[in-house]
């Protein structure tokens, strides 16, 4: 697919540190958030602690123009759902009886500061760790708002999902 060239923007700049997200590319779809993605240029080449070879890093973030005819949604619900109602609707549907530790964030974003700090080789970052932990941040509202009728509830798209892979898997 192509994206017509007025689709998108980018603002670039040079950040003073060595590791800005931990990754090339992180997507955000919060309408809380003014840019639709953040690329982080080194991540495409230099892996590990690598990384941390050069004390600065460029930074991209990507804004939609709205001039598109079209927008895409992923699978999105009005109110979005937490991760944990979506970990526990998983189960529940597949069967799944593992189970899912919680860390709360007051434990794991200083952990993931200090991995930062002595140059996880791992990547591990407070961006990333704090992507792990909220939702999705897909909205459905603009959809809700323009008249859009959702077909499944979320139970409901995760079972037909589930069906469609003969109920052994979510692939």
């Amino acid at each position: 697919m192509q994206i017509p060239k007025e689709r998108v923007s980018f603002k670039t700049r040079i950040e003073q540190t060595p590791n800005y997200q931990g990754n090339a590319v992180v997507n955000y779809t919060s309408h809380d958030v003014p840019y639709t993605r953040v690329i982080e240029h080194k991540h495409f080449e230099s892996f590990g602690t690598a990384v941390y070879d050069n004390p600065q890093t460029v930074v991209s973030e990507e804004y939609s123009t709205g001039k598109s005819p079209f927008e895409i949604y992923n699978c999105t619900f009005e109110p979005a759902y937490t991760i944990e109602e979506i970990v526990k609707t998983i189960k529940e549907v597949t069967g799944l009886t593992q189970s899912t530790p919680y860390i709360p964030n007051a434990i794991i974003m200083p952990a993931a500061f200090g991995a930062k700090l002595v140059g996880s080789p791992m990547g591990i970052c407070p961006a990333r760790v704090k992507k792990l932990q909220i939702s999705t941040n897909i909205c459905g509202k603009k959809m809700k708002d323009s008249g859009f009728q959702f077909k499944w509830t979320f139970e409901e798209a995760i079972r037909d999902w589930f069906a469609d892979n003969k109920n052994q898997y979510l692939e």
